[in-house]
């Protein structure tokens, strides 16, 4: 009797270890596992873009309305490629700048539209189609691009301070570039619409293959660290400098044409007072060469 026993007990014991074992085993673990493995992916949440944070800067300041009427001339060809063409009254439009690049048109039409109702928006892009960082928005009602600017400007998304400024008809800020008088040569030479994204080493093998520099002068952005969109480059001498212009005239750098001229106010020997200003208020990078 007592070995029947023992035998029962044997019995329920090893029973119970495989169900042990069993329910150890279960298949929700891995797939439990796995899903704390995926990524998550967060969209970009334009409700919360701007900061509140008040700013001194002042919308109409002159170098951002240079960068706006740069970035005027570098869509030029991207807007006659939209279908269908849409025009767009530019005096309800305005200049966003810094953005991070992966905002996009919808993205920024849900920003502003707090502002007043949007009519169009539009992202710089280069030829991959990737964002330049800065964009247009035209409004319906031209009073909104004022109440825009004045909120936005200055304020942080994600890090970076935006640049917010009214968008204004080219004609009526500076002539054309053909009744532009040609600049007389001088020793340095002005290099503009340069791509925002441009890398150093980019940059490098620009001016690489020219002859007789002496310094390259790099505007770039206080707050963010990155290029203003143009530079200025110095020679030994006059010569040299006509060299480079012809070499870099037509020079498409990231989709984009380069501007190149003589720097005006550059007298013999003398350090142009543009440049002084400039370096009291931006910080550029300065590239010597041997």
């Amino acid at each position: 009797m007592q070995s029947l026993r023992r035998a029962a007990v044997r019995s329920a014991f090893s029973a119970s270890r495989a169900v042990s074992v069993k329910t150890a085993s279960t298949p929700f673990a891995p797939s439990i596992v796995r899903a704390a493995t995926v990524p998550r992916i967060v969209p970009v949440q334009a409700v919360r873009w701007y900061s509140q944070e008040p700013t001194s800067q002042d919308p109409l300041s002159q170098d951002v309305t240079e960068e706006a009427h740069e970035a005027e001339e570098s869509i030029t060809e991207q807007t006659q490629e939209r279908q269908p063409k849409k025009q767009v009254d530019k005096s309800k439009s305005i200049f966003v700048r810094n953005l991070v690049f992966e905002v996009n048109e919808q993205h920024l039409k849900e920003a502003f539209e707090t502002y007043g109702e949007i009519a169009d928006t539009f992202i710089a892009r280069d030829p991959r189609g990737m964002s330049r960082g800065y964009g247009f928005v035209t409004f319906k009602d031209g009073s909104a691009v004022n109440t825009a600017c004045a909120a936005v400007n200055g304020s942080f998304w994600h890090g970076r301070r935006v640049t917010c400024v009214p968008r204004r008809e080219e004609e009526q800020t500076r002539p054309t570039r053909e009744a532009k008088p040609p600049s007389q040569p001088t020793r340095q030479l002005f290099v503009g619409n340069i791509p925002y994204e441009t890398t150093d080493a980019e940059l490098n093998n620009l001016f690489a293959g020219l002859s007789n520099v002496t310094d390259i002068r790099i505007a770039v952005d206080r707050t963010t660290g990155w290029p203003r969109g143009f530079a200025h480059v110095d020679f030994t001498d006059i010569p040299s400098a006509e060299a480079a212009k012809e070499k870099l005239n037509n020079t498409d750098l990231g989709g984009r044409q380069l501007r190149v001229d003589f720097a005006t106010g550059y007298g013999k020997g003398e350090r142009p007072n543009s440049n002084r200003s400039n370096d009291r208020t931006d910080r550029t990078d300065r590239r010597r060469r041997e």
